[in-house]
């Protein structure tokens, strides 16, 4: 993309932005454009970059590649110009997430928008902004025509809100010790030195 003069590009080195690439991003730009391969893995990539850079209030949109394209083979075959024109007419996740879903025939079942629902919850729930937050929750019940008041009760139940007291009557949770095999023992213990 570099070479052919779309230089406002970044690699997340991985297959999703963590928390600290997204406050990098946002120190330099208020808008990311994610573009990941048209594969499975790519779309997978998508979903699982968008908490992290929600989290830090960025503004995401999605650049949909042709099947079996990804951004090198594109700008290779359309130029660096076309891809630019494909970048500003990039919308926005909620209406990219949306799409595939109709698309895919997942907003034909009450099962299929109630999987939707529930994952776009777990995304907005990472929205600090509240009033963001709300638009996005209003926005998202218009697209799969479900009440606003069942989609906040979703987001409520996805986000852990600091002003919701602990259980009282529960002591300290703890997580059963992982069994290891020798072999991953010794990688672990090795990788700590």
């Amino acid at each position: 993309l570099y070479e052919a003069g779309v230089t406002n590009v970044t690699a997340p080195q991985g297959t999703a932005f963590t928390t600290h690439q997204a406050m990098l991003l946002k120190r330099l730009v208020g808008e990311v454009v994610l573009c990941f391969d048209s594969d499975a893995a790519g779309r997978k990539a998508a979903a699982r970059s968008l908490p992290a850079l929600l989290e830090k209030e960025l503004r995401v949109r999605m650049l949909e590649l042709p099947p079996g394209e990804d951004p090198d083979s594109l700008v290779r075959r359309e130029g660096g110009d076309a891809f630019r024109e494909r970048v500003a007419a990039a919308p926005d996740f909620l209406t990219a997430r949306i799409a595939t879903a109709r698309e895919s025939g997942q907003l034909e079942s009450g099962e299929g928008v109630s999987a939707v629902a529930r994952e776009l919850a777990g995304w907005f729930a990472q929205i600090p902004d509240d009033v963001l937050r709300d638009r996005m929750i209003n926005s998202a019940a218009a697209g799969l025509k479900i009440s606003p008041a069942s989609f906040h009760n979703l987001v409520r139940k996805s986000k852990k809100f600091e002003s919701d007291p602990a259980p009282e009557d529960e002591g300290p949770q703890t997580r059963p010790p992982v069994a290891l095999s020798p072999g991953c023992e010794l990688l672990c213990r090795l990788a700590l030195f």
